[in-house]
């Protein structure tokens, strides 16, 4: 699986590298990638509760499982935040697609239109069912390979959660940190009591989500069947903006 992600990051716009990560049996799979980062931010998110204490964790709200004999009571908000967190990377890589998509069909529309090709209105009017499933599979088409470029937020979750587990058995007073998932899919920390680990999980967090755009870059111009220029022109303002909201906004002085 590395070579199949080193290859898109080397060559994103290669046909070939996305053929290979398509049959991939991970990468081939959108679900289970955004799945796996579901998972990793749900540990990361919760291993600093080993220092913390479960103390802190909600009481209120108890739902009960009952199997047979067997009966297990969980906090009704933690339920909540579990389901939240391995939902978020499928509602992320949604409007990451809607983001990126729209705007290159857009432009490709436009382009065919400048080169004589036949308007976009003639086709739906000749063919709007066709129009729209053809649309709708290379949307389809597009979110599965958006997908794959949610691996780098995979990793600067999984340094968030260990660098905050680092910092908390080394002493770092947590009582006042705040873990959250940024837009860009990956979980940042901000301990008070150690700056540095908040500007470590935020550097790696901006590499990872620029690694991210250049794989989406691929993505796009694969799955919406256009040129890798349209690709770039709408995805690097997008991968900007989720760069800048997600880890430099309030921080560096920005």
């Amino acid at each position: 699986m590395l070579r199949t992600v080193r290859s898109l990051v080397v060559a994103p716009s290669e046909a070939a590298a996305w053929e290979a990560a398509e049959r991939h049996p991970v990468l081939g799979r959108p679900a289970l990638v955004l799945f796996a980062l579901g998972v990793a931010t749900l540990v990361a998110a919760f291993a600093p509760v080993l220092f913390i204490g479960p103390g802190r964790l909600p009481d209120d709200g108890l739902i009960t499982y009952a199997l047979g004999d067997q009966v297990v009571t969980f906090p009704r908000q933690l339920v909540e935040v579990v389901v939240l967190l391995l939902a978020v990377p499928f509602v992320f890589c949604l409007y990451v697609t809607v983001l990126t998509y729209v705007p290159t069909a857009v432009l490709a529309a436009l382009a065919a239109v400048r080169r004589g090709e036949a308007s976009v209105p003639g086709r739906l009017a000749s063919d709007p069912v066709g129009v729209a499933r053809r649309r709708g599979q290379a949307f389809a088409r597009t979110y599965g390979l958006v997908a794959v470029g949610f691996g780098p937020q995979f990793a600067a979750t999984l340094f968030t959660g260990g660098a905050l587990v680092a910092a908390l058995a080394g002493g770092a007073d947590a009582s006042e940190g705040l873990i959250r998932v940024t837009p860009a899919g990956h979980l940042v920390s901000v301990v008070d009591d150690a700056p540095a680990l908040t500007a470590a999980t935020r550097v790696v967090g901006a590499a990872a989500t620029l690694v991210s755009g250049l794989l989406w870059t691929g993505a796009v111009g694969r799955g919406a069947g256009v040129s890798h220029r349209p690709a770039v022109a709408v995805v690097v303002p997008v991968t900007l903006l989720l760069v800048y909201v997600s880890d430099l906004a309030g921080h560096f002085g920005l």
